[in-house]
């Protein structure tokens, strides 16, 4: 489906797509054409920590590049066997999937895949300074003295296999350090043993996955937290 109406005022922070794949033989060239590429839609490139790291050391996930399209509502990251597509101003599932479709179109030009090891779906949303520690979410607080006031972290999570080839990673989590804001964040994944490198298919996995997020965000938002935003 990948379809919902939107809400007036969603606590969704960033929404990321992940693929990892088997490690490029020669980095410089897949980075080079993809920036090449994708230039005039991502023109601001940024060097993350991991580019100083010498190209024969890899460690698996790892993005050493960040792409931002002109306004930075979008971006996209690179790694010797990964590549993310990040979306900071959400406005809709079918302009994350057609950023998503217009990557990986651009990616497959300049490598052969042999296989891909993992897909990931991503959403992070931050309920800011909430004057009840569970009155946003549909949560019980796990132990009975948990005060908003004194509580100064709280971490909850819960992996549950949803499907055959969709498992859901759920983490609940509100520190100090962030102003009390409370975050959810619902990551849902495929580790598949080997599959190729199809688009189709990797989107029609994307669609499906979104729709397992948003039935578990729409479950775990409370009423009134849902009263304020719709």
């Amino acid at each position: 489906m990948a379809s919902h109406d939107p809400w007036k005022n969603p606590p969704l922070k960033e929404a990321l797509f992940e693929i990892r794949f088997q490690p490029v033989s020669d980095y410089a060239i897949f980075v080079g054409g993809i920036a090449a590429s994708l230039h005039e839609k991502f023109p601001y490139t940024e060097k993350l920590e991991a580019a100083e790291i010498p190209h024969f050391i890899q460690f698996e996930g790892v993005a050493r590049h960040r792409f931002f399209s002109q306004d930075r509502a979008f971006a996209f990251q690179t790694g010797f066997d990964v590549v993310s597509v990040h979306v900071i101003a959400y406005s809709g599932f079918a302009a994350f999937s057609k950023t998503i479709r217009d990557v990986l179109d651009c990616a497959q030009k300049f490598v052969a895949f042999e296989g891909i090891s993992r897909l990931g779906v991503r959403y992070i949303n931050v309920f800011d300074e909430p004057k009840d520690l569970f009155g946003s979410l549909n949560i019980t607080p796990p132990f009975s003295s948990m005060e908003i006031d004194k509580t100064e972290e709280v971490l909850l999570k819960l992996v549950k296999r949803e499907q055959e080839d969709i498992t859901v990673n759920t983490t609940v989590s509100l520190s100090s350090n962030n102003n009390k804001s409370l975050f959810l964040d619902i990551d849902a994944f495929y580790n598949p043993s080997n599959i190729k490198w199809d688009i189709d298919l990797i989107l029609s996995w994307i669609s499906k996955a979104h729709d397992v997020v948003y039935e578990n965000f729409d479950s775990l938002v409370s009423l009134p937290e849902k009263g304020e935003r719709k």
